[in-house]
C-alpha cells in the first residue's frame, strides 16, 4: 500500500500545498467544457476555442479525468476581471474538498484557488480520501474508517478508480463589453504553485480556453417602442410572441400607451424576430422560463421570487436569481 504525506495550509485566502512520498502516477486532466454533460468546446489536447456575445454569460465547467490510480489535486482558475464581470466560481464536487474556491483579485492574473486532497473518492464506494471534516454533506461524524484518506490511517488508501469523469468546479462570467467583436478572452486552468499530487512532472497539464467575442445579441425589452419597459405590455407581448400566438392574438386587450410606435401585430412580430430573450443560458427561448422570468423582472420581484415554480431545461447554464438578473442587465441595457 502507497502512503501518502499531504499538508495544507489556508492562510488569507491563499492556499499553499506540501505533497512528499508520492509514486509516479497517471497525469491528471481538467478540461474545460461547456456544460455538465461534458459538450467539449473546440480544440484539442491542451488549447481550447470558442466563442461568446458580448454581455452574455460564458460558463465553463472543470471536468477531471485520471488515466490510472488517484491523486489530491489543487488548481487554479485564472482569468482578467477586466474582461469578466460578476464572476463565480463555484464547487461541483464538495467530496474531500480541503479548500472550496477563492478569489484572488489580481487583475489580468485574478486567481480562484481549490483544491481536494483526495479525487478518487469519486468512485461508488467512495473508499479513499482525507479527514472526514472535508466532506460538508456529511453531519454525523467520521465513521470508524473515514472514506477519506488520513495522514493517520494510511491503511484507507488505496488505487480506486473513478467510473467516469467528474465536474468539479462551474466558472461563470459576463462577457464585457470591452473585449469588443473579435477581441479575446482567456480562462485557464492551472496548477502552478498549487502542483497536483498525481506524481512527476508536471502532474497536471495546464488547460487553455480562448473565447472569441461575437457582437452582443440584440435584446431590447422596450417592445412597442414607447421608451419605457412594462409589464403589461412589453412582458405580456414577450410570452404571447414565445407561445406563438400572431396576429389579433398577439395584440388582443393591450393597452398601448400614447407614446408606442409599434403596435400592429406586423410591426411587434418583426421586432421580435430578430431578439435575444435567453435568459437561462440554455440557447432557447421558453414562455415558462425566459418570458416568466422576464415579466416578473420588470415587476421588480425581488431574487427570493423570481425563480418560484421556473422548471429550468438540462441545458441552462445561468440557474440563479443573482445571475439572471445581472446578464438580462447587461445584455439588455435594463437596471432590473
Amino acid at each position: 500500500m502507497m502512503k501518502k504525506s499531504i499538508h495544507f495550509v489556508l492562510r488569507s485566502c491563499v492556499l499553499a500545498s506540501l505533497a512528499a512520498g508520492f509514486a509516479a502516477n497517471a497525469t491528471q486532466t481538467v478540461q474545460p467544457v461547456k456544460d455538465v454533460a461534458g459538450t467539449a468546446f473546440s480544440g484539442s489536447g491542451t488549447a481550447w476555442t470558442g466563442t461568446a456575445g458580448l454581455g452574455t454569460v460564458v460558463t465553463v465547467i472543470g471536468r477531471y479525468t485520471a488515466g490510472a490510480n488517484e491523486s489530491g489535486l489543487g488548481v487554479k482558475v485564472v482569468y482578467d476581471e477586466a474582461k469578466f464581470s460578476g464572476v463565480t466560481v463555484t464547487a461541483l464536487s464538495t467530496k474531500c474538498m480541503i479548500a472550496p474556491p477563492q478569489i484572488q483579485s489580481g487583475g489580468a492574473s485574478t486567481k480562484a484557488v481549490m483544491g481536494w486532497i483526495d479525487t478518487a473518492v469519486r468512485d461508488a464506494a467512495g473508499s479513499v480520501g482525507w479527514p472526514y471534516l472535508a466532506d460538508p454533506a456529511t453531519s454525523a461524524g467520521p465513521p470508524p474508517t473515514s472514506p477519506c484518506l488520513s495522514p493517520n490511517t494510511p491503511a484507507n488508501d488505496t488505487f480506486a478508480l473513478a467510473t467516469g469523469p467528474v465536474n468539479l468546479f462551474q466558472f461563470q462570467g459576463t462577457l464585457a463589453a470591452s473585449v469588443g467583436v473579435g477581441g479575446t478572452a482567456t480562462v485557464g486552468f492551472v496548477s502552478d504553485g498549487n502542483v497536483s499530487y498525481a506524481g512527476g512532472s508536471p502532474g497536471m497539464f495546464d488547460q487553455l480556453l480562448t473565447i472569441t467575442a461575437a457582437a452582443a445579441p440584440a435584446c431590447s425589452l422596450d417592445v412597442d417602442g414607447s421608451g419605457s419597459v412594462q409589464a403589461l405590455v412589453d412582458g405580456v407581448l414577450i410570452i404571447r410572441n414565445m407561445l406563438g400566438l400572431t396576429g389579433a392574438s398577439l395584440i388582443g386587450s393591450l393597452n398601448f400607451p400614447p407614446s408606442a410606435t409599434r403596435t400592429t401585430p406586423a410591426a411587434i412580430a418583426t421586432f421580435l424576430s430578430g431578439q435575444n430573450y435567453d435568459s437561462d443560458g440554455s440557447s432557447s427561448q421558453q414562455a415558462l422560463v425566459d418570458g416568466v422570468i422576464l415579466v416578473r423582472l420588470m415587476l421588480n420581484l425581488p431574487d427570493a421570487s423570481l425563480l418560484t415554480g421556473v422548471s429550468f431545461p438540462p441545458s441552462a447554464t445561468v440557474t440563479t436569481a443573482a445571475a439572471i438578473r445581472a446578464g438580462v442587465n447587461s445584455r439588455c441595457g435594463t437596471s432590473f
